[in-house]
C-alpha cells in the first residue's frame, strides 16, 4: 500500500473519534511533549506555550522534551516507540511525515503506522533572504542575475532534502535558473549575513528578527499571501503563480493511542489556539493558528507527500 492509501486508512481508523461526544480522558501521569528541534527554535517556543496551557487544562504536569537531530528522526522515533497511553506526544513539523519517508527509506519507524495525527495547529511561510551586498531587490532581480551568471549564486540550507533545499529547487525548476547549493549542519543565516553565501530560504520565525535588525534583506515570502509581520515583502506567488511553500506544526501521538485520548487533546488544543497569546506569538514569528478536521490534515499530508516525493525521486535525493 502506498503512502496516500495508508494515510487514508489511518483516517478511517480514527475519524469516528472526531464525531463522538467530547472526551473526558485525563492522563494518569505527567505528559511529555517531545520536540524534534533545539531549544529556542520556533517549534520549541510554541511547544512551551501549549505545554503551559495543557497543564492547566489537564491538571497534570506537562513538560517539553527537546530531542533535536537527524532531520527530526531522533525525536519522532522517541514518540513513535512510546507507550500509547497519552503521556507522550510529538510537537513536530510537516517534513517529518511528508519528506523524511522519501529521503530516508530505512527509517526506524513507520510514519503511517507508528504516528497518529492529533491536529495541525500552526502554519507559516519561509522567507527568501539575501546578503545585503547582493545587488537584488526582489525575485525578478534574483532570476535575472542568476540567468546572467549560471551557478555563480550560492544558496544555503539546513541540509540536503530539507524544506529550504527543496523549496529553492522548486524556484530553480520553475524559472530554469541554476544556483549552487551549500548545505549546512547548523544555522546558515550567519554565513549569509557575512557574505559567504548569497541566498537562503529561512523559516520566518528566525528570518524576521534578522531582517528587522538589517543584517539581511528580504526578497520574498514563500506562502500564497504576504505576511502580517512583513507586509511590504511580496509573495513568491506574485512572480511565480501557484508557488506555495508552507511550513506547519502539528501534534501526533503514538500509533496505537486510543481515540478518546486523541479527542481530548484535539479539544484542548483547539481551545488554546483561540487564545490571544498564541495569535500574538504566531503573528510575531510569521505564523498563524489553524485548525481543521482529521480528513483535512490527512489530505494536506497526502498532497505535500506527492509533491515532495516526485521532486526527490526526479533528482535522486536519498540520505541513507
Amino acid at each position: 500500500m502506498n503512502i496516500r492509501g495508508c494515510f487514508f486508512l489511518t483516517l478511517a481508523l480514527f475519524s469516528s473519534a472526531t464525531l463522538a461526544q467530547p472526551s473526558s480522558w485525563l492522563p494518569s501521569k505527567p505528559v511529555r511533549i517531545v520536540v524534534p528541534a533545539s531549544a529556542g527554535s520556533a517549534p520549541d517556543i510554541f511547544a512551551r506555550i501549549y505545554a503551559s496551557e495543557l497543564q492547566k487544562a489537564l491538571g497534570r504536569s506537562v513538560v517539553v522534551d527537546n530531542k533535536p537531530g537527524a532531520s527530526g528522526i531522533i525525536g519522532t522515533e522517541n514518540v513513535a516507540k512510546a507507550e500509547p497511553d497519552g503521556s507522550t506526544i510529538l510537537f513536530g513539523y510537516n517534513q517529518l511525515v511528508t519528506i523524511n519517508p522519501y529521503l530516508y527509506p530505512k527509517l526506524p519507524f513507520d510514519v503511517k503506522r507508528d504516528l497518529k495525527p492529533i491536529s495541525i495547529v500552526l502554519a507559516g511561510s519561509y522567507v527568501l533572504i539575501a546578503n545585503n551586498d547582493l545587488p537584488v531587490r526582489n525575485l525578478d532581480d534574483v532570476i535575472k542575475l542568476a540567468k546572467s551568471k549560471p551557478g555563480a549564486l550560492n544558496y544555503g540550507s539546513s541540509g540536503n532534502g530539507s524544506m529550504m533545499h527543496l523549496g529553492t529547487m522548486l524556484i530553480e525548476r520553475a524559472t530554469k535558473i541554476q544556483l549552487t547549493h551549500v548545505p549546512y549542519k547548523q544555522a546558515a543565516i550567519n554565513d549569509l549575513a557575512a557574505g559567504h553565501i548569497q541566498l537562503l530560504m529561512e523559516p520566518a520565525a528566525t528570518a524576521i528578527p534578522q531582517i528587522k535588525a538589517k543584517k539581511v534583506k528580504a526578497i520574498a515570502v514563500t506562502g500564497l499571501k504576504r505576511l502580517a509581520a512583513l507586509p511590504d515583502v511580496p509573495a513568491i506567488s506574485e512572480t511565480l503563480p501557484n508557488y506555495d511553500l508552507s511550513g506547519w506544526n502539528a501534534f501526533w501521538a503514538p500509533g496505537e493511542t486510543g481515540n478518546n485520548v486523541i479527542q481530548r487533546y484535539q479539544q484542548e488544543i483547539d481551545k488554546i489556539n483561540q487564545m490571544q497569546i498564541i495569535k500574538d506569538r504566531a503573528r510575531d514569528l510569521g505564523y498563524f493558528p489553524v485548525s481543521g478536521s482529521s480528513q483535512e490534515m490527512i489530505s494536506r499530508i497526502n498532497k505535500e507527500s506527492d509533491m515532495w516525493g516526485k521532486l526527490i525521486k526526479d533528482h535522486h535525493i536519498q540520505l541513507d
